[in-house]
């Protein structure tokens, strides 16, 4: 088993982040600086308070001028609605050392249509040619064929848009763009990487650890030291590969990002004439919203350094008393500090698939385990590992209540294949829950025989919830603020034998307070990385 006694030594400098976005840390917080780094002409950050906006593209043309490129669900004009593409021009031409200010953001059209208007985010990027932007992106519209179209900074763009002249990834889904600013990052089908010509019809080089990545951008030899290299996203966590191997996570800006309680959700690279200066933007999810930052700690450079330089064991904070921790080394002993024991009803021990030690949970749909009668408190946290099964149903990870919307407690669970993690809370009259949809699909979200890290962050005297998956906040919301906390608890079931858990949990852990999201996130990370699955 790995310890869970590691002293919480966080001695280095934390990433510090220029935000561009209102209602973040600043001068407050050493950690961040105040400078909100991507401004509209008065000043005022190009990202607004109540909606998304991602995947920012900072691209520096032949006049020295800068286009910014991004995707939001922000409103935009009268037939302008859900998510579609911006561009901005600088108002002044780059110094190479500020960020000069940008027009007002305008939407950007593809395939002729008014407005791209996604239900979903849109994956695209983006890259300079002569004194155009180019555009790639999937259009919905035209079942999600990779396009392409010339946008001037100040919004004029050719009519239509084009498919890639590769016939090979006409539907496969960008996520990036390669170091030499030309070729794209794609996933096929399968959700496999490559790094490809749009020009030519040709498979292109397998980049196999960027497999599922959200965002992907190529890094400079000057600044990798190789000829492939590569910074990716992940739901949460950033990392740096190569096209044969894995470098490492980033972690000193996935560290600083946690302690903000803030996830990575995208990753891009200011390329300038020299790469030494090239700088990293990023968006990042607090729960509520996507925004666009800039590193102005560390270059492109700098932050390949940091990778593998750390140990997570340096990072893993102690754990709290009181708090239960079961292990599911053939029993349901209780590693915690608490007193609290485990009766079970059918769960056994399997060997051949779990996440650390020997043995992992098994529920078949019939077995569970509770604790009897206990007080869980006005702010608590539970995190496990699941590997669910992935037919169609609800699966319970704990509850202290019955299977009603408004039963008077709470439920903690997974809805297959509809890729929902919910938190519910009742008062036995009137119900609320907090959900987090989590995409992209196609598919179930937990394939059988993959672990993932599921936790729920609750205060009841707030009333509000956050939801993680693998370390990053997915979802956050309102509960009832008169749920029953002090009731019978069990883990795999509700209290009235609903709902019951099918599959494997492991590494279990209830805390009688509310974890911050970086203690959350490295309890996800710390198992992945020793003992992977």
């Amino acid at each position: 088993m790995i310890a869970r006694s590691f002293a919480f030594y966080l001695v280095f400098a934390v990433a510090v982040l220029a935000a561009a976005c209102g209602g973040r840390p600043t001068t407050n917080d050493p950690r961040l600086k105040a400078k909100l780094a991507l401004r509209l002409a008065d000043g005022s950050p190009i990202s607004q308070d109540g909606s998304d906006e991602y995947n920012p593209h900072l691209l520096k043309l032949p006049n020295n001028y800068l286009a910014l490129v991004f995707g939001s669900n922000r409103g935009c004009a009268a037939s302008c609605a859900d998510h579609n593409l911006f561009i901005a021009a600088s108002l002044t031409p780059f110094n190479g050392d500020t960020l000069p200010f940008f027009s007002t953001p305008v939407p950007v059209t593809l395939a002729g249509s008014a407005w791209l208007n996604d239900s979903a985010p849109i994956n695209f990027t983006a890259k300079v040619s002569g004194s155009s932007v180019v555009v790639y992106a999937n259009v919905a519209s035209a079942g999600y064929e990779l396009q392409y179209v010339e946008v001037q900074a100040n919004g004029e763009h050719a009519t239509t848009a084009l498919g890639i002249s590769n016939p090979i990834h006409q539907y496969s889904t960008v996520i990036g763009i390669a170091a030499d600013g030309e070729k794209l990052i794609v996933l096929d089908g399968s959700s496999e990487a490559y790094e490809i010509n749009t020009t030519l019809s040709s498979q292109g080089n397998r980049l196999m650890f960027l497999d599922y990545a959200n965002s992907a951008v190529g890094v400079k030899q000057e600044n990798s030291g190789v000829q492939n290299g590569y910074f990716g996203a992940y739901e949460g966590s950033s990392f740096a590969t190569t096209d044969s191997q894995p470098i490492g996570p980033l972690v000193t800006l996935d560290i600083g990002l946690g302690e903000a309680g803030l996830a990575i959700w995208t990753i891009n690279t200011f390329f300038q004439d020299n790469a030494v200066n090239d700088i990293v933007l990023f968006t990042a999810f607090d729960g509520i919203s996507e925004d666009m930052y800039v590193l102005t700690s560390h270059t492109a450079g700098d932050l390949w350094d940091t990778t593998g330089f750390f140990s997570f064991e340096a990072f893993l904070p102690e754990l709290p008393t009181g708090d239960v921790y079961l292990q599911y080394e053939n029993d349901l002993s209780n590693a915690g500090t608490n007193i609290w024991s485990a009766t079970n009803t059918g769960v056994t021990f399997a060997s051949g698939n779990h996440v650390a030690g020997n043995y992992s949970g098994n529920f078949n749909g019939s077995g569970y385990f509770s604790f009897g009668t206990q007080d869980v408190g006005d702010t608590f946290t539970i995190a496990t590992w699941v590997n669910p099964s992935s037919s169609s149903s609800t699966y319970t990870i704990a509850a202290n209540s019955g299977s009603a919307a408004n039963a008077a407690g709470f439920r903690f669970y997974i809805v297959q294949p509809n890729l929902k993690i919910v938190f519910e809370t009742g008062d036995g009259t009137n119900g609320s829950s907090v959900e987090a949809a989590v995409f992209p699909g196609p598919g179930d979200l937990f394939v059988p025989g993959e672990w993932h890290h599921v936790a729920v962050q609750v205060d009841r005297l707030s009333g509000y919830a956050l939801i993680f998956l693998d370390g990053a906040v997915v979802g956050s919301g309102l509960v009832n603020q008169s749920f029953a906390t002090s009731a019978a608890l069990r883990f795999g079931s509700t209290t009235d034998g609903s709902n019951l858990f099918t599959g494997e949990l492991d590494e279990t852990y209830y805390f009688s307070r509310a974890l911050d999201p970086l203690e959350v996130m490295v309890l996800s990370m710390i198992d992945r990385y020793q003992n992977p699955p």
